[in-house]
């Protein structure tokens, strides 16, 4: 299947391509303007100082000004300050904002010094600041807010207002709109105008952005196996460099290329943990190289084909660098098409799916950057003597109605073989995270609740267990600025026959620094001597479940997060403690501990 069908589907999506057509995109788009419309422009001034509009894209509601740019001069007498040209009032009412630097003040500002200002703005087109962040700005020029004023005419070139603010608007102007936040969602690698390879990044000429980072992992487990006599301490560390480059060649055509360096070194490894030639050598490999064609003209039709990243929002069902060709058709946004085939051509090293050939159908449906919902199908192909062959039919939600709410939800419905058994199980995740985004330290509460179907009676033709689709990390973040499993840092189970109840709080005392504590609960739906883990979780231990009782034990986990040290450095730390429950009774197991750091520093 793999070479035809990949080859088939790239025709059929190339037809697709080029049958669609073109559609040009000028001055009738701002007719879809109207006064009152939230906006959003990259900006940049010319020779003459006319500020120009680079690209424009509409909001979905209308917003205070804000403006984003290096600051042209200060009046320290007049108290204003001058960006892009607009003089800004500061007052009593201003509150300056740097990360690691909580007690600004005016005096702080200079020229030259690249700012974003929130202000309130009056109908005679005077702009007062009421917040100044000066501390991890990005490098592009930006204004949002409102239109207060459209000028007349259907030609080019034309000007927006916003409060007084005037922007140019000429036949160079990229007009982004509803669809830019979907493209910016499907191929988040590639971001042409925000530079999102990674920040910081080198430009190399107008096309080319090249950045790269240095991760390091560190883990040192404790009592793994659940034995108070079996010698089980280990430790591993693992450093990393990337490097990667984003091709914007043309509007229609990208690239994109990721390169990873690691090794890993092992330390008191034990007979249950080997370490062995083959997992601690060192690797260098394309964990991404991928080409994406969208359709000339602007219309909502895009074909990424190559080694690419595969995820979804919580990392549920894929969360893998894989060779697939997707083709997306999203002019009909707010909904989105997708089918994707994932053949299993150059597998990375030591990866369980080399057998695996897959077929992805997705309908997301995306009213908006912060909200997206799913229906799927899933459907697998596998030459190994297993002849694991799921199928799969779900859907998904994950977003954040409120600015003081997140949630997600994620069922599934198992069908199809696995050595040679049929498979007829279900699976469900469903919670959310309260956040009082008012209050400076952002205090948040997690509830969440997971089950996946256990098999009725071992040994027929027929098992009712659910099994994760073999892609998936569960991996995400609650209210902090850190990832972790979020079944659990040390147990970390797949959800097969297993019920998982959470509770998490945390809070944000400082803006770049976040505290998480969670708290799960595990008991087994049905009754079974085996607990599905994933990789690098606890160890099947000498001392197993002993199918007597459901209560598998708990867990707590405390997680820290930094974010953003001078714009380069992000740090991660986890604890995490496994206590067993009475389905390890009458032995009297251990506790299982975990300490693990990670580090990434942008380059």
């Amino acid at each position: 299947m793999r070479g035809k069908t990949t080859v088939q589907v790239l025709k059929i999506a190339l037809f697709f391509l080029s049958w669609l057509g073109t559609e040009t995109i000028g001055a009738s788009s701002k007719n879809k303007l109207k006064i009152g419309d939230g906006i959003e422009i990259l900006v940049y001034r010319d020779k003459s100082g006319n500020l120009l509009a680079k690209s424009i894209k509409k909001l979905v509601e209308s917003r205070r000004p804000t403006m984003r740019g290096a600051i042209e001069k200060i009046d320290q007498n007049d108290s204003t300050l001058l960006l892009n040209g607009k003089r800004i009032h500061i007052d009593y009412r201003t509150v300056f904002s740097a990360k690691g630097q909580p007690n600004g003040d005016f005096g702080k500002l200079k020229d030259g010094l690249r700012v974003e200002v929130i202000c309130s703005a009056a109908e005679t087109g005077d702009w007062e600041a009421r917040r100044i962040e000066w501390s991890g700005v990005k490098p592009s020029d930006k204004v949002k807010g409102a239109i207060t004023r459209l000028s007349p005419t259907n030609q080019l070139p034309d000007t927006v207002e916003i409060y007084g603010l005037k922007i140019l608007i000429n036949e160079n102007t990229s007009w982004l709109g509803s669809t830019h936040y979907i493209e910016a969602e499907l191929f988040n690698n590639l971001s042409p105008e925000e530079g999102e390879a990674n920040l910081p990044h080198l430009k190399l000429g107008d096309q080319v952005l090249v950045s790269g980072d240095y991760i390091h992992s560190i883990r040192f487990e404790n009592q793994y196996t659940l034995s108070r006599v079996q010698k089980d301490d280990y430790q591993e560390t693992e450093p990393g460099l990337r490097f990667q480059a984003a091709g914007n060649w043309t509007p229609e055509f990208q690239s994109f290329l990721q390169l990873r360096l690691r090794k890993k070194f092992t330390f008191g490894a034990f007979s249950y943990r080997p370490s062995t030639a083959d997992s601690t050598r060192f690797e260098f490999q394309a964990i991404q190289a991928y080409l994406l064609f969208r359709n000339p003209g602007g219309r909502g039709v895009a074909l990424a084909a190559g080694k690419q990243r595969v995820r979804d929002q919580r990392r549920w069902l894929f969360y893998e660098y894989l060779d697939a060709a997707r083709f997306y058709i999203y002019e009909t946004h707010p909904l989105v098409l997708e089918a994707s085939v994932l053949p299993s051509l150059f597998p990375l090293r030591d990866k369980k799916f080399k057998t695996w050939d897959d077929i992805l159908f997705q309908v997301h449906y995306m009213p908006e950057a912060k909200n997206e919902a799913r229906l799927y199908f899933l459907r697998r192909w596998d030459s190994s003597t297993r002849n694991r062959e799921p199928l799969y039919w779900g859907l998904s939600y994950y977003g954040r109605p409120k600015r003081f709410f997140s949630g997600w939800l994620d069922a599934s419905l198992l069908r199809g073989t696995d050595k040679q058994q049929l498979q007829r199980g279900f699976a469900v995740d469903v919670g959310g995270t309260l956040a009082a985004t008012t209050l400076k330290i952002r205090p948040s509460l997690t509830l969440g609740y997971a089950v996946g179907s256990g098999d009725k009676v071992g040994g027929d033709s027929v098992s009712q267990e659910y099994r994760q689709t073999g892609y998936e990390t569960n991996s995400g973040r609650f209210g902090g600025f850190a990832n972790f499993q979020y079944y659990g840092e040390v147990l970390n189970p797949e959800l097969a026959n297993i019920q998982i109840i959470t509770v998490g709080t945390g809070f944000r005392p400082h803006p770049q620094f976040s505290f998480d504590a969670v708290l799960h609960s595990y008991r087994q739906n049905r009754l079974s001597t085996k607990i599905r883990l994933e990789s690098q979780a606890l160890i099947s231990p000498p001392v197993a479940p002993l199918a007597n009782d459901k209560n598998l034990g708990w867990e707590i986990d405390f997680i820290v997060g930094v974010q953003k040290i001078w714009q380069r450095i992000n740090f991660g730390y986890c604890f995490g403690l496994f206590h067993p429950g009475k389905a390890f009774l009458p032995v009297r197991p251990d506790n299982a501990i975990l300490n693990r750091i990670n580090a990434r520093v942008e380059f």
